[in-house]
């Protein structure tokens, strides 16, 4: 759940999609990756990244660090 929103409510599927290309275009680009860390809120990178780390850590996915 993301911090501000209502039990049970997340990002919608378009949202998500969104986040998914923005975190990719970001490990890539150094500008933009400045301008997201500046944009997104670090609890809610936070959170990001304990979500991938424990999809990673159960098999779900591959992380290419």
């Amino acid at each position: 759940m993301l911090a501000g929103a209502p039990a049970g409510e997340g990002l919608d599927a378009e949202a998500l999609r969104v986040l998914d290309l923005l975190l990719a275009e970001a490990a890539h680009v150094p500008e933009l990756r400045h301008r997201f860390l500046e944009a997104l809120p670090y609890q809610l990178l936070g959170r990001a990244t304990a979500i991938l780390t424990a999809a990673a850590d159960s098999g779900v996915i591959v992380l290419d660090h």
